[in-house]
């Protein structure tokens, strides 16, 4: 999600155009996921790997429908290392090496 982040930072109509596009291509990896599980319901092992897929692509199109819900809020704020420290956030590079290497594989 961070991509609808950074869609919101150019504002109203850049989060809806991300959230349209994101909403089309996870329908369609929803219809070809459906295809595979009637295809594969013989094999259990396939069927369960096809089944957690279809879970995470409703999840996100779940988040896709929050983020277009919130379209006309500022989702992120730019604003200096004080707005970072009043928030309780800490930056990345304020992190020690190991933790900042750990911090950017989640995605923080």
């Amino acid at each position: 999600m961070q991509k609808v982040l950074a869609a919101s930072l150019r504002g109203d109509d850049a989060v809806r155009d991300f959230c349209r596009r994101q909403r089309q291509a996870l329908l369609a990896e929803s219809r070809t996921l459906q295809t595979m599980r009637r295809e594969r319901d013989q094999d259990p092992g396939a069927a369960f790997t096809i089944e957690v897929a279809i879970l995470r692509t409703n999840a996100e199109l779940e988040c896709v429908e929050a983020a277009e819900a919130r379209a006309g809020q500022r989702l992120v704020d730019l604003a200096g290392p004080s707005a970072t420290a009043s928030s309780g956030l800490v930056a990345a590079d304020a992190l020690p090496q190991p933790a900042r290497s750990a911090a950017s594989h989640r995605g923080l």
